[in-house]
């Protein structure tokens, strides 16, 4: 599920869906969102946030054997601080990433997916696989994030150190 544009995308409900075997289940470029009691079973990413995405609850959600990262935000290419008017151009409202909160979502049996191969674990880049990843920026001239919530968030069963015996 791709949600698109978050300058004109905004005011989106995403709730009650199951995805299976997925690059990215659930991308949110998008203002004013709510993403809750959802299912991603199988996927290199669960739900992520990026290029100036705002006011957005991710809550409720079940991120099973996800590989790479769980629930991610970071400020993409198209965040931008404002941008005074010009003779040529009126201004641009700055498009930022803040206002999120992530809550009671559910990680679990992380790193046992079908990608682990190929994005689990440390990289020669020095970036690596996590359940819940705030990232900087992508571009230097990004905002940084800003008023992010997490609370609540369980992460279960993951076999990043290896295999939990239960």
């Amino acid at each position: 599920i791709v949600i698109t544009s978050p300058r004109a995308t905004h005011h989106t409900l995403i709730r009650g869906n199951y995805l299976q075997n997925c690059a990215q289940g659930i991308d949110i470029h998008s203002d004013m969102v709510v993403c809750t009691d959802n299912i991603v079973d199988h996927g290199m990413m669960g739900v992520k946030m990026t290029h100036g995405s705002r006011n957005i609850i991710v809550s409720n959600n079940l991120l099973t054997h996800i590989d790479l990262w769980g629930i991610l935000v970071n400020p993409g290419a198209s965040s931008e601080h404002a941008v005074p008017a010009t003779n040529n151009a009126p201004p641009k409202a700055s498009n930022h990433d803040s206002g999120i909160i992530i809550a009671n979502n559910q990680i679990t049996d992380y790193g046992y997916g079908h990608e682990y191969w190929n994005w689990g674990g440390k990289h020669e880049d020095g970036g690596s696989s996590y359940a819940i990843t705030l990232l900087g920026k992508q571009l230097e001239e990004n905002p940084t994030l800003s008023d992010i919530l997490i609370q609540g968030n369980m992460v279960y069963n993951t076999g990043r150190d290896g295999v939990i015996v239960d």
